[in-house]
Order: structure tokens, then C-alpha cells, then sequence
């Protein structure tokens, strides 16, 4: 995804960006990849945090996705703290002619439920974990500032998410006088030398 003027954008809600995170006008090319089958996206059972690890097909999907993006340029590789993330970056990396080396992004972790939560879902109390996850307003759609017990909101996941993002976009963004020709919410099969190629894998 090449992104203008990131977080300046006229299209954008403002109100719920802070002015801090506003940057200049820059360009980069963004893949977001989920990790490969994890053994918790294949049973009822809850893995709380780095414990959900890759299937033998998680790993294969992981291969698979960097022998066909062998050629893509890659400036940069990010990805979460966690197992499932780290492997998959590492065989995508493995794979692809740069070789780049992955980076740790603890930003990059997923909602953060809390303590409470992962004890009442380790003692099959599941909707009591689910009342304690979550809540609605008036309107009967989820509380994002709703904190459960030494966990993160959605409004936290998402502040902490833009703050990683703008961080990596002030890195690697390259400035041009003008917007590319064609700009696209897909990975272009070639990347030319006036755009960087940023890579992350979240989750």
C-alpha cells in the first residue's frame, strides 16, 4: 500500500489521530501479513499470547508465500514478539532473495485481554471471560474504551498501532516531488528505486 501524506489526508478523522503523529508528506509500500495456521486457529482451545504456535501447514503456508515473493524487493521485515509472527517472518525471509532479517515489533502484538481473562478462559469459564472482554454501549456496539482487568481497549490497540506505524513510515517513507503514477492497494510485482518496500507481520 502506497500511503500520501500519511495521517494528513483530508479522508481522514482527525479527531481521533493526535496532531504528534501527523507527518510529512511520504511514500512507502506496506504488505501486512498474518502468520501461517497457528494450532489455535484449528481447535476451540484458547491460547493466550506467544503459547499459540504454527502448525506443520502454518509453516508451509510461510514457505510457500516467500518462495512466491522470492523477488520482491523487501527494505524491511517487522513482526511481533510472538513465536507464530517470528516463524512466519523467518520463512518468508528464508525464502526471498534479500534474505532481510526480521525485526521485533512489540507494538505489533495483538489486543492484550489481561490476567483475568486468560484465568477464566484456562478454567473453561467462557462467558464469563467474554463479559469480562468485552462490553457495549447504549447503542449496543462494543465499549472501545472498555479496559478489561490489566488488559488493553480498542482505543489503546489502536493508538499503540498507529504508533508503530507512523514510527516505521518516518524510517523507511521516501519523499518525492510528486505521487507515483499509479498507486495501488496491492504489492507491485516490482519496486521501483523512488518507493520502499516494508514489510510487517502482526498477530
Amino acid at each position: 500500500m502506497i500511503l500520501e501524506r500519511i495521517w494528513t489526508s483530508s479522508d481522514v478523522n482527525k479527531t481521533r489521530i493526535p496532531a504528534s503523529f501527523r507527518v510529512d508528506p511520504g511514500y512507502i509500500n506496506l504488505s501486512f501479513i498474518r502468520h501461517g495456521q497457528s494450532i489455535g486457529n484449528t481447535t476451540d482451545k484458547w491460547f493466550p499470547g506467544d503459547e499459540d504456535t504454527l502448525t506443520e501447514y502454518g509453516r508451509e503456508q510461510a514457505r510457500r508465500l516467500g518462495e512466491r515473493w522470492a523477488n520482491v524487493r523487501i527494505d524491511a521485515l517487522y513482526t511481533s514478539p510472538y513465536k507464530r509472527a517470528k516463524d512466519t517472518a523467518q520463512l518468508l525471509a528464508d525464502n526471498n532473495h534479500s534474505h532481510p532479517e526480521p525485526i521485533d515489533c512489540a507494538g505489533l502484538v495483538e489486543h492484550d485481554f489481561g490476567p483475568v481473562v486468560r484465568q477464566l478462559m484456562a478454567a473453561n469459564r467462557h462467558e464469563e471471560a467474554r463479559c469480562e472482554r468485552t462490553r457495549t454501549n447504549v447503542w449496543g456496539l462494543p465499549d472501545r474504551n472498555h479496559r478489561p482487568s490489566g488488559g488493553d481497549s480498542l482505543e489503546d490497540l489502536v493508538h499503540r498501532g498507529i504508533s508503530e506505524l507512523r514510527d516505521i513510515v518516518l524510517r523507511h517513507a521516501v519523499p518525492l516531488p510528486a505521487p507515483p503514477e499509479e498507486m495501488t492497494t496491492r504489492l507491485a510485482e516490482r519496486s521501483t528505486s523512488s518507493s520502499k518496500t516494508c514489510h510487517m507481520l502482526s498477530l
